[in-house]
């Protein structure tokens, strides 16, 4: 709704919001509970933010941590400035990106291994419960009602702050009697009134005869009286008083997260974040190639990447976990040139072996397709860094990333020229 109103378009791919927050506190991946021996319990006090911080264990503290840390106080500091400018479209989009891309469909999918060991559990499920908080915090002006469910819910509410630790009802927050609720069948119902509310008669006024005609009180007339004059006491165990609410918990700007992350010895490393997303844009890429090639299902496909030493290096460190996103059987160093469908990656060209003949014309089009539309992008590119409009105006590191983003275009193009002759 957030996106409609603003313009947007929706985007209706796989919708995060129940699914991606029940698989990351179910850290799905490990074996179903009876067939499996019962995991180590573990503290998950997620009562403030002091008690997850202390849960993490910066000693283990990997690539995938540090992304998706500094990826949260970026989305931070990216919606302190949209709420100032009243850039609403801006924040919904930033938080959209970041719940779905950094955290469900990368961290939440590298994290399943990792919960599997005993040692890493509770430190990966205190990252899982921090970035959940933020978010929910960060969500709460757009979606305020099942923000607030969810923080009771998944326990970010002080413990004692809601009535037998369920989430607090409507009545309890608004002393109002007059709401739906569920029956013992699941139907709506209306909340039942006082009994002397049902049997007492509602005296008429006392005053003088008159000669002229009374008009009956009206059904409407009579019915707000009677709610005026029912409205049960609510018990001071349920107030609102008591309740800890989402909606009135500070929301830390992202500099106090981080001065508070490095009390606890984490300190964000940007090297470690530029590593992890060169492996996410390889990931996707891969899983592009495989879909152009109709295998996307195929999960006993290989990849043979022809890489330096250095981008081999860091596609062998991590190809287990590169191999079960990108649905692959493995993934391997070869020295020349096979004749299989390719990608260009920023570690490297990846070949697809799926085991079936390369039709070398339908691939020429392919690549003489992605060609042009490199050739496009590099033109718009150029031309804007040639604009002393722009170059002018723009920030010194807009400018720097505008020439960083040219070299890499330029590079992808001779490779993709490279492997067009090659056919």
């Amino acid at each position: 709704d957030a996106q409609k109103n603003e313009g947007h378009p929706l985007q209706t791919a796989r919708p995060p919001c129940s699914s991606s927050i029940n698989d990351a506190q179910k850290n799905t991946g490990a074996p179903p509970a009876d067939k499996a021996p019962p995991a180590a319990p573990c503290p998950t006090d997620n009562t403030t933010l002091a008690a997850i911080l202390a849960r993490l264990a910066p000693a283990r503290l990997d690539d995938d941590d540090h992304a998706l840390l500094d990826a949260l106080l970026d989305t931070m500091r990216v919606l302190e400035r949209a709420f100032a400018e009243y850039e609403f479209a801006t924040a919904t989009q930033r938080l959209y990106s970041f719940f779905w891309n950094d955290f469900c469909d990368w961290y939440v999918e590298v994290a399943k291994t990792r919960v599997q060991d005993p040692a890493a559990r509770a430190h990966v499920l205190a990252i899982q419960d921090l970035v959940l908080r933020q978010f929910l915090l960060l969500f709460a002006p757009f979606a305020p009602f099942i923000t607030e469910e969810l923080w009771h819910l998944l326990g970010y509410a002080p413990t004692g702050s809601t009535p037998t630790g369920s989430v607090p009802t409507e009545s309890a927050l608004t002393g109002s009697a007059d709401i739906p609720v569920r029956d013992d069948a699941g139907k709506n119902a209306r909340a039942p009134a006082t009994p002397a509310a049902a049997t007492t008669p509602i005296a008429p006024p006392a005053t003088a005869p008159s000669s002229t005609t009374t008009t009956p009180a009206s059904p409407a007339t009579t019915a707000s009286t009677v709610s005026a004059t029912t409205k049960p006491t609510i018990a001071s165990t349920t107030t609102s008083a008591n309740i800890a609410l989402l909606q009135n918990t500070r929301l830390e700007t992202a500099d106090a997260l981080a001065d508070a992350l490095a009390k606890t010895g984490v300190t964000i490393d940007p090297a470690a974040a530029a590593r992890v997303e060169k492996l996410r844009q390889t990931a996707t890429l891969a899983r592009q190639l495989k879909a152009e090639q109709n295998a996307a299902r195929k999960r006993d496909i290989r990849l043979q990447a022809l890489a330096t030493d250095a981008d081999w290096a860091a596609l062998s460190a991590s190809s287990a976990k590169l191999a079960r996103i990108i649905g692959a059987a493995a993934i391997e160093r070869t020295a020349a040139a096979p004749a299989h469908p390719a990608v260009v990656t920023p570690l490297g060209t990846l070949y697809l072996d799926t085991g079936a003949k390369t039709d070398p014309a339908a691939e020429r089009a392919r690549l003489a397709k992605e060609l042009a539309q490199l050739e496009k992008h590099i033109a718009a590119t150029e031309a804007r860094l040639a604009n002393q409009a722009f170059t002018g105006k723009a920030p010194p590191a807009v400018i720097a990333g505008a020439r960083a983003q040219l070299a890499a275009q330029q590079t992808k193009r001779a490779e993709t020229k490279r492997l067009l002759a090659a056919l």
